[in-house]
Parts: structure tokens; C-alpha cells; sequence
């Protein structure tokens, strides 16, 4: 039998890499014509190694068809996993030392294919290397990397290096963080290398919260997010070496919903029985994804932090599509609700939560919202106060609606509302296209039983249009 194709464990590039090469061909694009560095954003397991990687392979190949004299950009993948010494001096060591094996180690270029040839002997950066020296401060960085695109351009021409730097997860937590990404911007931002050098950066959003609280290096970064696939993308990882009946593709797409990675653990696990032409139970697999993979849950789980999580409620109880200052309507800490628009990036960066081109968000795929809803929320909502959890014995009554109006043409208003566990929305529809209709401004105000305060909103309806509104209650 064929071995298994599916492989979530490790980066994929190539054919498997689909979804997001036309943002990868624009970042290739950008670091040739702009010199324009750029960072890449998402969340654990959604992709940003495989970006690197399918980011350093085409410019690889791009590289083996220079010809003398033009521009050459070498991409060097360095993993900080790899650090020996927690410093900023220890990361810019890291990264001459895998400069080097990308010019002297037989088996680094073997494993790349990189077949341009260039005599180091005699350099700084030898003489570093060579001497195990495990940290490099910013003026001796910069000094080796000058004399080394000096050298070259005398042999081929134009070099540029891209650093692709994965993994800033391991140092973000650092006190010198901070002072590392301005020491990076001081390279590509100064008039030495900045034709010479750029960096493509991998990481959370914290990544860019840490950068903003010094020099930052996120205005010279673009920034690049890796959001939930759209569906035809799973589709075609679903698709790629075996028939899926579509009733489980369709459940597949439901459990996943764009994430690259739970998709091809959910194709890894279904593998062997869609060959012998079953199809296999997904309540199961989500069950050994939790068992197997509890550690990334938790991280998950870890790297939302308490902000995320509630948000990430709000949506799971609203289960439709919420704008911004909706959702800000139903959190009451000014805390939580001053920084929901970051808080928003990262569900979406971590590919939990869609966002719409109105800039609206819900929900994104079932199976963390299982593991949430059963793990997470009960401890989540033992912090509310019990006003706003009605038991579903004791239903909230009727919502009473008063309008109140700024015009004397009244337009007519259609009200349901619809009972939640925690609490009700209710739903407004003003029509205002009636005969002789003017310009008006509404307030609904709506009083829940059980609910104490009532909530409200004010529309401005134009003539002759019709507008929706959802009235939502605050969480105290």
C-alpha cells in the first residue's frame, strides 16, 4: 500500500503548499524590486514555516538563474530555535553562522541545491566562525556583512541576503527583545545595507506588540497575515491524492474551516480508510486530535490570553457576524474592551475567527469551538455575575420595544428576538421606504425581564432605504 501523503507535522512546500502562493510570489516580488522586508503573521500551526520555506525555495531557484553580474538574493532560513546564547549578540552569531554554511557546508547546499560558488577564505566571517565565537555585536555584524557584499560584487555582482527568521516566539519573551528588532531596523533603515539586506520575520502578533514598544521595525515591515484558507484551498489539499466523497468534504470544511494544518491532520487520520472506500467517523478523529495534540490546545488556549478568550465567547454566543463596536457593546471592562481590535487580529491571524469585506467577524470551524465550549467557557463564565447567565429553565420574557422618533414620517419596525444562553439578541429591521418617507433617526430601546437596564441603539435611516440592527446587551 501507498505510504500516507498527508504530512502535518512538518513544513510543506511545493504542490502541497496551497492557498497562499500568490502571497508568497508578491513577497519574492517585493524583496527584488522594493528591497521592501516584511513580516509574516499568524498564529501556532498556521502556516509560517511553510511560507518561509516555499518563500526560500522559489528565490533559491531564482538565484540558480542569475546571471553574473545582476542582482543575486540569497534567502537564509534561520531557525532562533536554534540559539545557543539568549542575547542579541547570540542571535546576529546565529545568523552568521548559518551564512556560512550556506557558502561552505557540502551538506547544506546539497540540501538546497545551491550551486553558486563563493571562496570565503581569508574573512571576517570565516575568522568568526572558525574561532566559535558565540556572540556578535551590531558593529562587528555589520562589518562582515559589508566586506562580504564587497567581495562578492567583485566576483558575481549585486548581492542581497534575506535573513528569514522563524520561530521569534522563543525570544519575544526577552528583556532585550525590544532593543533587538530596533538594532534590525538600524540596518535596513541606515544607508549602508539598506540595498543590501532585508528580513522577513515569523511570529504571533505579539510580534508586533513587543516591536511597537521601541523603534519600530513594524513600520519598515510589511506586514503579511496568514488567515484562514478559503474553502476551495482545503478543498484542494483534500483533494490531492484521493477521491473525498463531497458529504465529508463538506463536513471537513465545517470541523476546519481554512486551517491548513487541522485540515491535513484531519486527511492524515482519514487516509487509510477513504482508500479502502470508507469513510471514517469525524467525532472520532476530533477525539484523538484532542488526546494527541492537548498540548497545542493549551497553547492555544495560553497564547489568546484572558482578553481572546472572552471575545472568542462572544462570537461562539452571538453565532453570527459582529462588527467591532458590537462586540465592544458586550464587554463592560474598559480594559478588555480598549484593546478588542487587537485582540481581533489575533483570532484572525490564528485563523478562529473570519472576517468579512465589511469588516465583520464569527466564528471559523467547529473543532475548537468544541474543545472551547466544553474546556474553557464553563471557567470562563463562573467570573460573570448571575444576572447575566439565566439558566434555560427560567427564559427571559418578550422584549418590550419602545421607538422613538426625530421625524414625523414613522418608519415601520420588525423586532424578533432570539434567546441565547447567556442572553438575548434582539434583532431590528427598520423599513423606511414607505410613502411621503423623509431622513429619520431612531432610537430603540429594548427592556428584557430579567435583565434590569435596557439596551439600546440609534440608527440614522435615509429615505427610501431600509436598515438593519442588532440590539445587544453589556456584560457587567
Amino acid at each position: 500500500m501507498t505510504s500516507n501523503p498527508f504530512n502535518y507535522w512538518d513544513p510543506v512546500i511545493g504542490e502541497q503548499f496551497v492557498g497562499r502562493k500568490e502571497e508568497v510570489e508578491k513577497v519574492a516580488r517585493e524583496l527584488a524590486e522594493l528591497r521592501r522586508s516584511c513580516a509574516i503573521v499568524g498564529g501556532r500551526k498556521c502556516g509560517k514555516t511553510s511560507f518561509l520555506k516555499t518563500l526560500q525555495d522559489i528565490l533559491l531557484k531564482r538565484l540558480a538563474q542569475a546571471q553574473s553580474r545582476r542582482l543575486h538574493i540569497l534567502p537564509v532560513f534561520v531557525n532562533l530555535r536554534d540559539l545557543s546564547q539568549y542575547s542579541i549578540g547570540g542571535v546576529f552569531a546565529l545568523m552568521l553562522n548559518t551564512l556560512y554554511d550556506y557558502f561552505h557546508s557540502p551538506l547544506q547546499r546539497q540540501t538546497l541545491n545551491l550551486t553558486l560558488e563563493f571562496d570565503l577564505s581569508g574573512t571576517q566571517l570565516e575568522a568568526f566562525v572558525q574561532n566559535n565565537t558565540q556572540e556578535c555585536p551590531l558593529n562587528c555584524f555589520t562589518k562582515m556583512l559589508e566586506e562580504l557584499i564587497l567581495n562578492f560584487f567583485n566576483v558575481h555582482g549585486l548581492l542581497r541576503i534575506v535573513f528569514l527568521l522563524d520561530e521569534t516566539g522563543k525570544i519575544l519573551e526577552q528583556l532585550w527583545a525590544r532593543d533587538l528588532f530596533s538594532q534590525l531596523r538600524s540596518l535596513i533603515d541606515g544607508e549602508k545595507l539598506r540595498q543590501y539586506l532585508c528580513f522577513v520575520i515569523a511570529g504571533s502578533s505579539k510580534l508586533r506588540e513587543k516591536d511597537e514598544q521601541g523603534s519600530p521595525l513594524w513600520n519598515v515591515n510589511e506586514p503579511v497575515y496568514l488567515i484562514s484558507l478559503k474553502d476551495e484551498s482545503i478543498l484542494e489539499i483534500l483533494h490531492q491524492v484521493t477521491t473525498v466523497p463531497d458529504d465529508f468534504a463538506t463536513a471537513v470544511l465545517q470541523l476546519c474551516k481554512g486551517h491548513p494544518y487541522l485540515a491535513q491532520y484531519v486527511m492524515y487520520c482519514s487516509w487509510e480508510s477513504l482508500q479502502q472506500g470508507s469513510v471514517p467517523a469525524l467525532y472520532e478523529i476530533e477525539n484523538r486530535f484532542r488526546i494527541e495534540h492537548m498540548g497545542d490546545l493549551a497553547q492555544w488556549k495560553a497564547d489568546l490570553g484572558e482578553a481572546g478568550l472572552l471575545v472568542y465567547d462572544v462570537l461562539i454566543t452571538a453565532n453570527d457576524w459582529l462588527s467591532e463596536p458590537e462586540i465592544k457593546q458586550l464587554i463592560q471592562d474598559q480594559t478588555i474592551r480598549s484593546g478588542v481590535t487587537s485582540v481581533l487580529t489575533n483570532l484572525w491571524s490564528y485563523s478562529l475567527i473570519l472576517r468579512n469585506h465589511t469588516w465583520k467577524y464569527r466564528v471559523a470551524g467547529i473543532l475548537f469551538q468544541n474543545w472551547f465550549t466544553e474546556n474553557v467557557r464553563p471557567s470562563l463564565r463562573s467570573h460573570l455575575p448571575a444576572a447575566n447567565k439565566p439558566s434555560l429553565a427560567v427564559l427571559p420574557g418578550e422584549p418590550d420595544i419602545h421607538i422613538g422618533f426625530h421625524t414625523r414620517i414613522f418608519p415601520t419596525a420588525y423586532w424578533n428576538a432570539l434567546t441565547v444562553e447567556r442572553f438575548p439578541l434582539v434583532k431590528c429591521s427598520i423599513d423606511n421606504t414607505g410613502e411621503g418617507c423623509t431622513d429619520a433617526r431612531i432610537v430603540i430601546e429594548a427592556t428584557i425581564q430579567g435583565f434590569g437596564e435596557p439596551y439600546s441603539i440609534t440608527l440614522d435611516v435615509p429615505a427610501h432605504q431600509s436598515k438593519d440592527a442588532v440590539l445587544l446587551p453589556t456584560l457587567r
